[in-house]
C-alpha cells in the first residue's frame, strides 16, 4: 500500500514537470528588434543633427522693385575746377558730364558768356551756383531729373492778408468839464477828429516797395491783390 502511494506521488510530479517543459515549449521568446542605428546615435548627435537643418526661407521675388526717386541718396561727390574767361557752355560740359541729369538751357542764355571761377572740393549744387548765379548772373533749378538754366529765377510769395485799403475817418467827442451838471458854473466840450488816407493803409503798396529792392533791373514784379500772391 505505501508502495503504490509512493509511485502515485512520483508519477504526479514527473506529469506536473512534463506539462510544465510542454508549456514552456509552446511559448516562444520574442526576437529583439534590430535597433543598431539607433544605439549609435547619442542625444548630443541628435541635437546637432537638428541645428544642421536650415529653416525654408522666403519664396523668390519674381521682380525687382527699383526706387522711385533717385534724390533719395545724397551725392558726395566733390569738384575742384578752375577756368579763366571760358565760355559759359564750356564750363556747363564740364560740371555736368558726369552727372545722370538732362540739360535744358533757355534761348534768351548768352552761352558764349566769358566765366571765370575757382573751384575746390565742392558740392554739385555749389558749383551751379558760382557758375551760373555768381560767374554769369543767371539762375538754374533741378526738376525731375533735368537740370534748367534761366534767365531769371521765378518766385512766388503768398501773404494771408486781403486787400482792404481804404479811409480812416475818426471822430471823438464830449464834455470834459462837467457842464451837464446844475449848478457847477462851468462847461466845456472837446472834439477829436482823425483822417487817414488810403494811401497810408495800403499794405500792398509796401510790399511792392520792398519787393522792388531785390530784383534786377530786368526783372518782373507781378501782385494779385485779390489773390494774395
Amino acid at each position: 500500500m505505501h508502495k503504490f502511494l509512493r509511485f502515485i506521488k512520483h508519477s504526479s510530479i514527473f506529469s506536473i514537470i512534463f506539462i510544465s517543459f510542454a508549456i514552456g515549449c509552446a511559448f516562444h521568446e520574442p526576437r529583439p528588434t534590430v535597433t543598431d542605428s539607433l544605439d549609435e546615435l547619442s542625444p548630443k548627435d541628435i541635437i546637432e543633427k537638428e541645428k544642421k537643418i536650415k529653416p525654408p526661407g522666403p519664396p523668390p521675388f519674381s521682380e525687382k522693385f527699383k526706387p522711385i526717386a533717385k534724390d533719395l541718396t545724397k551725392d558726395t561727390r566733390l569738384y575742384s575746377l578752375v577756368f579763366e574767361n571760358a565760355p559759359l557752355s564750356e564750363v556747363l560740359g564740364v560740371i555736368t558730364s558726369d552727372s545722370d541729369l538732362n540739360f535744358s538751357v533757355e534761348s534768351a542764355i548768352d552761352l558764349s558768356k566769358p566765366v571765370t571761377v575757382h573751384l575746390k572740393n565742392v558740392t554739385f549744387k555749389e558749383a551751379l551756383d558760382m557758375v551760373v548765379l555768381n560767374g554769369a548772373g543767371y539762375a538754374w533749378k533741378i526738376e525731375e531729373g533735368c537740370l534748367y538754366v534761366n534767365r531769371f529765377e521765378e518766385r512766388i510769395y503768398h501773404l494771408d492778408y486781403l486787400d482792404m485799403a481804404g479811409e480812416t475817418d475818426i471822430q471823438v467827442g464830449g464834455d470834459m468839464l462837467a457842464s451837464g451838471v446844475e449848478g457847477s458854473g462851468v462847461s466845456g466840450k472837446f472834439e477829436l477828429k482823425v483822417k487817414r488816407s488810403s494811401k497810408d493803409t495800403d499794405v500792398w503798396a509796401g510790399v511792392k516797395e520792398a519787393l522792388e529792392g531785390l530784383k534786377s533791373a530786368e526783372g518782373i514784379l507781378r501782385i494779385n491783390r485779390n489773390a494774395g500772391i
